[in-house]
């Protein structure tokens, strides 16, 4: 039996600080981490009064990257959790009809580069649209 050695990149720390407001300037009002083997790459604030953390993660048991993106409350509480093992993430765009748009790209690609240019659509909920 051979043991693959896994090396796990990171887990994302967000901490809430406030600079005004009742609460003195540069009070911590919260901290949570997020994730296992993952990166952060945007932080995006939703029309429903959450936030929307967007980026990757390359878990040990595929080897393989996915786009990872979490749904928290302003007190950091989960709302959900996605990943997605279409592509490498990119970036995510909100879209007027309130969903979102996730771009990146895949290494299964058939062009010069060896990679190809991928789109997922996802609800507030986090359902693939397409």
């Amino acid at each position: 039996m051979q043991i693959k050695p896994c090396l796990t990149i990171a887990t994302i720390w967000i901490v809430l600080v406030f600079a005004v407001g009742n609460l003195s300037f540069g009070q911590t009002y919260w901290n949570r981490t997020y994730g296992n083997s993952s990166y952060l790459r945007q932080i995006l604030a939703t029309p429903d009064g959450n936030f929307l953390l967007a980026g990757g993660e390359y878990p040990c048991d595929t080897g393989n990257g996915r786009i990872w993106l979490v749904k928290i409350r302003p007190n950091g509480d989960t709302l959900w959790q996605k990943s997605f093992q279409v592509f490498y993430f990119g970036t995510v765009l909100p879209t007027s009809d309130g969903n979102f748009l996730i771009g990146g790209t895949s290494q299964i690609g058939i062009g010069i580069s060896n990679s190809d240019i991928g789109i997922l659509k996802i609800n507030r909920n986090g359902d693939t649209l397409f």
